[in-house]
């Protein structure tokens, strides 16, 4: 069967055991994914900037309407179907593909993540198939969505995470975004913010580089564990950008130069 199996060994003059993991496989190499942030090998699934944080791989749905919804205009205590595609361009089926949705709330290098629910599907070969949960958001305040691939075949798994997220804010001057970051390995790290505009045109109209600054946490360096607050400051800037104009921003956080996590939002000019 193909799954892994722990074999243990036990001698039998001195009593002790020994433990170890295989991973039987059928042969047949898959390699399933969605746009993942952390792969670049995805990233042609979008065609702006790269890597956005708003997945063009995960979409949210009205119940019972079925229309598409903006990630970034939910309703606590409304239900949504959540659909995530899952890739197979191998020459091999992949059937009984496992999809986990999560959620949490935005931050950069996030350590815990709450379950919305599992997806159980077939990925034909050379196909795309759509993995979906439902999902209630429980509190307000900005929230990531995450699609996770599980597989026994898959011998990539550096493709198989997905994260949705898109916030919307209106401002006049400035914008304020305001967002933990955490240092989630096992020593001292330095921690370093990364903001990219991404919309150039908006309505046929082309948008100037809007004015933006960072305030890093202080200091930079975050122990094991360790979560400080970012704040990210948008000005709609030159003076001639009208109300209702808007520009779109990717913003990407790193720890010891590893890309960890980031959120895509969107200014409007009121």
């Amino acid at each position: 069967t193909p799954e892994p199996f722990n074999i243990v060994g036990h001698g039998k003059n001195s009593d002790r055991y020994a433990v170890d993991v295989f991973h039987v496989r059928k042969g047949e190499p898959i390699d399933l994914y969605t746009y993942s942030q952390w792969d670049s090998s995805t990233w042609h699934l979008y065609t702006g900037g790269n890597p956005v944080w708003n997945s063009p791989e995960i979409q949210l749905y009205e119940i019972p309407s079925n229309t598409l919804v903006n990630s970034g205009n939910l309703v606590t205590g409304h239900r949504y179907t959540v659909r995530a595609k899952i890739h197979n361009d191998t020459d091999y089926d992949a059937d009984g593909v496992q999809v986990k949705f999560q959620w949490a709330n935005f931050g950069v290098g996030q350590i815990a993540w709450n379950d919305i629910d599992t997806d159980m599907l077939d990925v034909p070969r050379h196909s795309v198939r759509e993995a979906e949960a439902i999902w209630t958001p429980g509190i307000t305040g900005h929230q990531c969505i995450i699609a996770r691939i599980y597989h026994a075949e898959d011998i990539n798994l550096s493709n198989n995470e997905g994260q949705e997220n898109c916030e919307v804010q209106s401002t006049s001057s400035p914008a304020i975004l305001k967002f933990n970051i955490w240092n989630p390995t096992d020593k001292a790290a330095a921690v370093h913010i990364e903001l990219r505009q991404l919309v150039e045109t908006y309505q046929g109209e082309k948008i100037p580089l809007w004015l933006s600054w960072i305030e890093h946490p202080d200091p930079q360096v975050l122990m094991p564990g360790d979560g400080r607050e970012v704040k990210v400051y948008i000005e709609p800037y030159p003076a001639d950008v009208r109300p209702g104009q808007q520009a779109e921003f990717s913003l990407t956080g790193f720890v010891n130069g590893k890309m960890l996590g980031g959120v895509n939002f969107i200014i409007i000019k009121r």
